[in-house]
């Protein structure tokens, strides 16, 4: 499904003034796909124990391009945020590459804070610090996730922390 959505933006591209991250799971594996518009796009696979919380940006930072089981990419992904200033060549690690910061750098609190809580549910053991700009990408939940608990993750308002939105 992965080779297929970034198949079709190859070839058609994108809208071009907007984003969109997705997830995509089928049984065995789950994917996130950052689509960063024009024809441009990446995706990277979850490792089987660990949870992705995505809240209204791109998240694939740090990446390795060559890692080719877990990591796939429009085929001039690089190429085109050289060519058009982007990011120097000179600052290019394929093996840890950050597609997000380049092509949709977004630090938007809102978006953040959303990470920060998913995360912060899923594996409290790791205290994420709410102020920060980016997360990890996923991380190994504190206990085995149920319906119910992405449920409350999807309904949650901050309840009971000092960003609660019903105040």
């Amino acid at each position: 499904a992965v080779k297929i959505v970034g198949d079709l933006i190859t070839e058609h591209g994108w809208y071009p003034d907007r984003g969109e991250t997705m997830g995509v799971a089928d049984g065995e594996e789950v994917w996130l796909i950052d689509i960063y518009g024009n024809k441009q796009w990446a995706a990277w696979r979850v490792p089987d124990d660990e949870v992705a919380v995505v809240a209204n940006r791109a998240r694939l930072r740090n990446i390795d391009l060559t890692d080719k089981r877990n990591v796939m990419h429009s085929p001039d992904l690089v190429e085109y945020a050289v060519a058009n200033g982007f990011i120097d060549q000179k600052d290019v690690n394929l093996k840890d590459f950050s597609p997000a910061d380049v092509y949709s750098p977004s630090p938007w609190v809102h978006s953040s804070r959303r990470e920060w809580r998913g995360l912060d549910l899923l594996a409290p053991s790791q205290k994420f610090n709410p102020s920060l700009e980016y997360y990890p990408k996923s991380v190994k939940p504190d206990n085995k996730v149920s319906v119910h608990d992405v449920f409350k993750i999807m309904g949650d308002w901050m309840e009971g922390t000092p960003y609660d939105l019903s105040k």
